[in-house]
């Protein structure tokens, strides 16, 4: 059959220089000139050439790539009538039927085989900039903002769904494999691209570490709430009920709401201090200082531990270094004296459960930030709301203990001397889990 003729017109309507290239997926059909660059406002014209099979309006598929962005789209060619004679060979509309049904295919294979990922980062960034650079001579990378809320949110979606936690910038996706802060490279990007999903033992072995992740969560909270910042605030709240004569139940009574008033502010100010950490490490300058900032803090922190340890060892308890200031040691005596002798005492220990908690946290926010970052790394299966219910669940178990034990008959004082009797196992296993930390935020 004679060999068909066809011209298009391609106008740029923007305000910058489009480069556009066709790619025909099929032997058929060839397009002169393949690739072009159409000034601001301009129009060009390209040829079309197409060897026709069958009769009628034919369909053919194209790629067309648009200044790096690439899509499909298909050209309609009307042939001329065909001679009587063929009329009853065959039917033209079955066969154009198929033909574009293997089109499509052939699209879609060609479509598949390109490598195309998605960088999420902040303008300014220099190392996204130059993995962008490196990779973009191979691989077509879409740059997304994440100053902008409309790309946030659908990053969010993405991860989401791939049941992934975000922990920094930049972050990479391609297909469901995900690379986020120094691991956006081209090393790294070029292993994903060939790395194969199997089932393995080393999988398996992933997966059940993913499970053990709560763990070290709920043990930090555990330690922290024998912390000796807070237990021997707990035991002076003891005495004192017992000094202005409360009794057994009253006491009960005032250990649920003063763990439960724990528990809540513990939980919101963790929640507060998780979002502002989680939107600081959008930025991957502001996540970097903050991670070392931790790491010499941890390093500080579990020195001064082993020191205490050494000295509640020895029995030189006033010598040790991490204990709350005097200054506000005095100030939370003052609120639970003020608070205990009070009619009201619902009202009462809802506010030294407050106040404690405000002024506590000099002490037990040694642990407790660290562990949010852990919370903002980990977070993939279970979400951060669970892991901080967990650690503060961990928080206030000892608390739940202490007053139960008072209600069936114990007293302050075996209670005292059972802590004082092992306060350098909790130092020393303080300063061990600020250790264990420094590796896994």
């Amino acid at each position: 059959m004679e060999v068909i003729t066809q011209e298009i017109s391609v106008t740029n309507s923007s305000s910058t220089d489009l480069e556009i290239t066709f790619l025909s997926l099929c032997d058929c059909l060839s397009i002169d000139p393949q690739s072009r660059t159409i000034s601001a406002g301009e129009r060009s014209l390209f040829n079309l050439t197409l060897e026709p099979e069958g009769y009628g309006v034919m369909s053919r598929h194209m790629l067309v790539d648009k200044n790096g962005k690439k899509t499909t789209t298909k050209v309609f060619v009307t042939l001329p009538d065909p001679p009587k004679e063929t009329l009853s060979m065959g039917c033209p509309e079955c066969r154009e039927k198929e033909k574009a049904i293997e089109d499509q295919e052939r699209a879609k294979k060609i479509l598949d085989s390109w490598i195309i990922a998605d960088i999420y980062y902040s303008p300014g960034c220099s190392t996204c900039e130059e993995f962008i650079m490196d990779a973009g001579v191979e691989y077509t990378i879409k740059k997304h903002n994440i100053l902008e809320k409309e790309e946030l949110t659908s990053l969010e979606k993405k991860l989401k769904l791939l049941d992934i936690g975000l922990k920094e910038f930049p972050l990479l996706i391609y297909k469901d494999r995900v690379l986020q802060g120094g691991e956006v490279n081209i090393e790294k990007f070029k292993k994903i691209l060939s790395f194969k999903q199997e089932t393995t033992l080393n999988e398996k072995y992933r997966n059940t570490l993913e499970y053990l992740k709560p763990l070290p969560i709920f043990f930090a909270g555990l330690l922290d709430g024998v912390n000796p910042c807070a237990f021997t605030t707990l035991l002076f709240l003891i005495s004192s009920l017992f000094y202005v004569g409360r009794g057994r139940k009253e006491i009960l009574t005032v250990g649920i709401i003063f763990t439960i008033t724990i528990f809540l502010s513990y939980y919101l100010v963790g929640l507060g201090l998780l979002n502002v950490i989680r939107t600081a490490f959008i930025f991957p300058i502001i996540s970097k200082v903050i991670k070392y900032i931790l790491i010499i803090a941890l390093l500080i922190l579990s020195l001064l531990s082993f020191f205490d340890a050494y000295n509640a060892k020895k029995g030189s308890v006033n010598q040790m270094k991490l204990q709350l200031p005097k200054g506000i040691k005095k100030r939370i005596h003052n609120v639970i004296r003020k608070n205990t002798r009070n009619r009201g005492l619902v009202v009462g220990t809802i506010i030294i459960g407050i106040m404690v908690t405000i002024f506590e946290l000099t002490c037990t926010g040694q642990v407790y930030l660290p562990i949010i970052s852990y919370i903002i790394k980990i977070e993939a299966s279970l979400s951060s709301y669970f892991y901080l219910t967990l650690y503060n669940l961990g928080f206030i178990i000892p608390l739940v203990l202490v007053f139960a034990t008072i209600y069936k008959g114990s007293n302050n004082k075996k209670i005292a001397t059972w802590f004082s009797s092992r306060l350098y196992i909790i130092k020393l296993l303080l300063g061990l889990l600020f250790v264990s930390m420094i590796f896994f935020i």
